[in-house]
């Protein structure tokens, strides 16, 4: 996270193998992998700012007089609106409360994110392959795995 943050404020173009990287390149996740592209998402919001114009700085303000005082102006459009502007993760949990209860509830994040990767693999399904693909796949395939 630390490392990536001063990627993405700094406003860079391109960040080479971000995701999934253990042990300095010697070993890969398909865990980490998972979580690290929820850290770039997190990054990606926070890089792209909150929406602080007059237009909607007003629309805020009149949501808050409607309500009053002893009123709740957190309702009507205002929870899509959270939604558009809060990253609200899957993989990590904000949940508060009692740790052990909370536990018992989500799981810890390597199952979460264990159970991503098991899902992506199930639904996958291999890209069709030109015949010319095919001919250069051959080359460097066994015998028993050609097309």
């Amino acid at each position: 996270m630390t490392t990536l943050m001063t990627t993405y404020l700094g406003k860079s173009d391109f960040a080479l193998n971000n995701a999934g990287i253990l042990q300095s390149y010697a070993v890969g996740s398909y865990e980490k992998f998972v979580l690290d592209e929820e850290v770039n998402r997190i990054l990606m919001r926070l890089n792209k700012g909150i929406d602080i114009s007059d237009t909607k700085a007003s629309k805020v303000f009149e949501e808050i007089k409607k309500a009053g005082p002893l009123g709740n102006y957190l309702s009507g459009r205002t929870p899509k609106e959270y939604r558009d502007e809060h990253h609200l993760s899957a993989i990590f949990n904000k949940t508060a409360g009692d740790p052990t209860q909370i536990f018992e509830e989500v799981g810890d994040i390597r199952e979460r994110a264990s159970k991503q990767v098991e899902a992506r693999l199930a639904s996958y399904k291999a890209p069709d392959l030109t015949k010319k693909q095919q001919e250069i796949l051959n080359r460097y395939l066994p015998e028993s795995e050609k097309f």
